[in-house]
C-alpha cells in the first residue's frame, strides 16, 4: 500500500512538472514570435484597438505583408492603420490569412510606424533581418472595434473579405467569416432562385377585386436581405455567382446605411426579397441600364460611381421568406405585409413601397405611372392577393427577354443593323432598332463580346412560331446576363469615343 501511494506522489509530481515546462516552452515560443522588432531594430508596444460603435463609419487602410525573417523565419505580418491619426494595430502569422469559416492563431508584433504600411524591401539587420514585400493591400472598413475585439472588411478585390480579430485570453485570432455558398450556412439560409410571376396586360386589371394589393413594380435588381441579430444587415443578388470566389453578389457595402445599422434583437434572423434600385438627388428612379454597372462592380468602384453619378442605392422590400428564424412563405400576403410595415418603422433604409387596395387607389396609381409622374418607376404594377399565394405583374409596356445568337450588318458603313435570336422552336428572330450608334458601331467592331448577353426587347406581340413582331430594344438584362460579360459591354458603352 506504502509503495503504491509512493508511486502515485511520483506520478503527480511528474505531471506538474511536465505542465510547468509545457507553459514555459510555450511562453517562450510566444515571447520570440511577439516581440518582433520594427524596421529600426525598437520593441514598440502595441497601442489598443480604438472603440468604434457600428453606427460610426471608419475607414482605414489593410496590408499584409510577407516576412522572409532569417531568425523568425517566413510568416505573414497583417496590418491596420488609421489614415487620420497614423495609428497601426500589427499582429504576425506563420500561415497568412485563413480562408471562410476558419480561424488563424496571431501574435501581436508591437508599434509599426505608419509609413511602415507602404514598405517593401530588405531590413539589413536586426531581429527582423530580411526581406519584406506587399502581398495585398487595400481599403478597408472597420464595422466595430473595441480594445479587445475588431471587425473589418478588405475592399482590395471584387468581393468583400471580412474579418473578426479578438484578443482570447493571452492570445490573439484571426477569423474569416466572410459569407460563401462553400459553408452550409450561408447556402441553406441565402435562396439561389426568385419566384416566377405570371404575366397580364393593364385591359385585364380588376380594379374592384379586394382580395388583390396593387404595388408598383421597381425595374431593379431582385435581392435578397438577411438581418442577423446585433450584427449589420447582408444584401445578395440572388444568383448563384459562378465568376466570384464565395458563389456570392454581394451587394451589403454599397448600400452605405446597412453599413452602420445594427439589427435589433428582436427583428434578428429575418430573410427578405425586395428590389435594389438607385435613385437620383430628387428622389427619382434612375433606368436599369444605368445602375447594371455599379452592381457588378466591386464596393469601392461602385462607390465611386454612385458619387460621380449623384446617386444611391436603395432597397425597396416587398416580401417576407423568414421572419425572425421561422418560415413564412405560406403565411397570407397580408399578414406578411404588416411584418414588411412593422420592419420598415424599426429599420429606417427599408423604402417599403405603397400598397393601394381600394378602386381608386389603384385607379389613381395607375394613372400617375401611366401618365409618368410616378418618380419610382414607368415599369407597371404588381398585383398581390392578400389571402392566397399569386402575384402577377403587370406591364405598361411589354417587353420580353432574348439572347444575342449572332450580329448582321447594316447598309451603313461601320454599323451592326442589330442582332439576331432564337427561339424555343428553333426559329431565328431579329432585333434591329432601338440602338444608340455607338452600339451599333461596337457590335460590329465587336461581335464576340455580345454574343450571350440577354436583352430586353419591346415587342407588339409574339407570333405563333415565337419571334417577336416589330422588336425593339430596351436594354440589356442584369439578371440574366453573364455578370462579367454584361460589365465589359457597359465599360466599353460608356467610354468616350
Amino acid at each position: 500500500m506504502r509503495e503504491e501511494l509512493k508511486w502515485r506522489r511520483i506520478d503527480k509530481d511528474f505531471c506538474r512538472f511536465l505542465s510547468i515546462y509545457v507553459i514555459i516552452a510555450s511562453m517562450r515560443y510566444l515571447v520570440k514570435f511577439s516581440s518582433i522588432k520594427d524596421w529600426r531594430g525598437e520593441v514598440g508596444e502595441q497601442e489598443k484597438l480604438p472603440r468604434i460603435p457600428i453606427h460610426q463609419e471608419k475607414q482605414m487602410l489593410f496590408v499584409l505583408h510577407q516576412h522572409d525573417a532569417k531568425r523568425a523565419g517566413k510568416h505573414f505580418d497583417i496590418r491596420l492603420g488609421d489614415p487620420v491619426t497614423k495609428r497601426t494595430w500589427n499582429w504576425a502569422t506563420r500561415k497568412g490569412l485563413p480562408p471562410p469559416g476558419k480561424i488563424h492563431e496571431l501574435f501581436s508584433s508591437g508599434f509599426h510606424p505608419y509609413s511602415w504600411l507602404s514598405f517593401e524591401g530588405t531590413i539589413p539587420e536586426g531581429y527582423g533581418a530580411g526581406k519584406v514585400r506587399i502581398a495585398r493591400s487595400g481599403p478597408a472598413e472597420v464595422i466595430e472595434s473595441r480594445p479587445d475585439m475588431i471587425r473589418f472588411v478588405v475592399y482590395d478585390g471584387r468581393t468583400p473579405e471580412e474579418y473578426i480579430i479578438r484578443k482570447h485570453w493571452n492570445r490573439w485570432l484571426i477569423q474569416n467569416v466572410t459569407p460563401t455558398r462553400k459553408l452550409k450556412k450561408w447556402d441553406k439560409l441565402i435562396p439561389s432562385h426568385r419566384p416566377h410571376y405570371k404575366e397580364k396586360k393593364t385591359d385585364s386589371v380588376d380594379l374592384g377585386d379586394e382580395k388583390e394589393g396593387m404595388q408598383p413594380k421597381i425595374d431593379g435588381a431582385h435581392t435578397v436581405l438577411y438581418l442577423p441579430k446585433n450584427k449589420i444587415p447582408r444584401l445578395f443578388s440572388y444568383r448563384f455567382a459562378k465568376s466570384t470566389p464565395t458563389g456570392f453578389i454581394d451587394h451589403t457595402f454599397k448600400h452605405r446605411q446597412l453599413a452602420t445599422f445594427k439589427v435589433p434583437e428582436r427583428i434578428g434572423e429575418t430573410l427578405l426579397r425586395g428590389e435594389l434600385y438607385a435613385v437620383d438627388k430628387k428622389g427619382r428612379a434612375i433606368p436599369a441600364k444605368d445602375i447594371a454597372g455599379m452592381l457588378n462592380a466591386s464596393t469601392v468602384k461602385s462607390l465611386e460611381m454612385q458619387r460621380k453619378q449623384g446617386v444611391k442605392l436603395e432597397f425597396a422590400p416587398f416580401d417576407v421568406i423568414r421572419f425572425k428564424g421561422r418560415n413564412v412563405e405560406r403565411m397570407p400576403y397580408e399578414k406578411r405585409r404588416k411584418i414588411l410595415e412593422a420592419l420598415s418603422r424599426q429599420a429606417p433604409f427599408l423604402k417599403l413601397l405603397p400598397m393601394a387596395t381600394k378602386p381608386e387607389e389603384k385607379a389613381k396609381m395607375l394613372q400617375r405611372i401611366k401618365e409618368g409622374k410616378e418618380p419610382l418607376t414607368r415599369e407597371g404594377v404588381v398585383l398581390w392577393n392578400l389571402k392566397e399565394p399569386k402575384v402577377t405583374k403587370v406591364k405598361l409596356r411589354p417587353d420580353f427577354d432574348v439572347k444575342v445568337k449572332d450580329i448582321f450588318p447594316s447598309t451603313h458603313p461601320g454599323w451592326a443593323g442589330g442582332f439576331t435570336y432564337e427561339t424555343p422552336s428553333g426559329r431565328i428572330g431579329r432585333v434591329g432598332s432601338g440602338f444608340t450608334h455607338k452600339q451599333r458601331k461596337l457590335m460590329l467592331a465587336h461581335p464576340e463580346k455580345y454574343k450571350g448577353l440577354v436583352a430586353k426587347v419591346e415587342a407588339q406581340e409574339v407570333f405563333p412560331s415565337g419571334v417577336l413582331r416589330a422588336p425593339v430594344f430596351k436594354e440589356w438584362h442584369m439578371e440574366k446576363s453573364h455578370p462579367d460579360k454584361l460589365q465589359k459591354v457597359l465599360e466599353m458603352e460608356k467610354q468616350r469615343s
